[in-house]
C-alpha cells in the first residue's frame, strides 16, 4: 500500500491452480462451515499451502480430492474461490 492510503496495484498477487487436498479441519465448532484446508498447489510445480474457506455450498471436501483454486492476495486481505474438480 502507498503511504497516502490508496491501494498500490503492485501490492497484490493472484494465483490460480489445482490443489490436491491433504487435510480438512473445522477449527471452530460454532462455525462448522468454516474449514481450514491444507494441500499441495500445482501451478508449474507442487507448493504446500493452507487457507481458511467458508463452505457455504456445503461441498463434500475430502482428503485426496482435487479443487481448482483462484486466490487474490493483498497486503491486508485474502480472497479464495474454490471449485471441486472431482
Amino acid at each position: 500500500m502507498s503511504s497516502g492510503g490508496s491501494v498500490d496495484p503492485s501490492s497484490r498477487a493472484e494465483f490460480s491452480g489445482v490443489m490436491v487436498i491433504e487435510t480438512v479441519t473445522t477449527p471452530n465448532a460454532a462455525k462448522p462451515k468454516t474449514l481450514v484446508i491444507t494441500g499441495a498447489f500445482y501451478n508449474g510445480g507442487p507448493v504446500m499451502g493452507a487457507f481458511r474457506y467458508y463452505n457455504g455450498p456445503a461441498y463434500e471436501i475430502e482428503p485426496g480430492s482435487r479443487c481448482f483454486v483462484h486466490t487474490t492476495v493483498r497486503s491486508y486481505c485474502f480472497f479464495v474461490f474454490l471449485l471441486p474438480c472431482g
